[in-house]
């Protein structure tokens, strides 16, 4: 069964790659997997010397059904300590084309944990989570052409 979700989230990487790329249409934005399995985020995104880091979760479940996201508590600590003066994004996508996201900050380290699939996960709110394509691709514009 691991290794089925293992299987699952590197193809819902690639296809969420492979769209995000079309959303943005702009052949000076690269978009890299980082090459690190043990990396905290998977992709870097980049535009000039501006980059944009962004961790997908891909769940099977429909995400529209809940009012909380998790990511693990390492996963979350591990972002502050390597990329806290990076934009990273933390983005929950489902197969039922729902995407939320939001931007990291030291507030969600103060998120309700829960133990969750073997692990220790915070709890975010979809409060402070925004949704939609459309919306990501604006948000990672936004952030390296400031």
């Amino acid at each position: 069964m691991k290794e089925d979700t293992f299987k699952f989230g590197w193809t819902q990487e690639t296809i969420f790659c492979i769209n995000l790329t079309k959303l943005i249409d702009d052949k000076n934005i690269t978009i890299t997997k980082t090459d690190d399995q043990f990396c905290s985020v998977d992709f870097i995104i980049q535009y000039k010397n501006k980059r944009v880091m962004l961790e997908l979760k891909s769940r099977r479940q429909n995400l529209s059904k809940y009012s909380d996201l998790f990511i693990n508590t390492n996963k979350l600590h591990t972002i502050e300590s390597q990329y806290k003066n990076i934009p990273t994004l933390l983005v929950w996508s489902d197969t039922f084309s729902n995407v939320y996201f939001t931007t990291y900050n030291e507030k969600l380290l103060q998120s309700p944990t829960q133990f969750s699939n073997g692990g220790c996960a915070f709890k975010i709110n979809k409060k402070v989570c925004l949704e939609t394509n459309e919306l990501l691709v604006d948000t990672i514009k936004t952030m390296l052409f400031q």
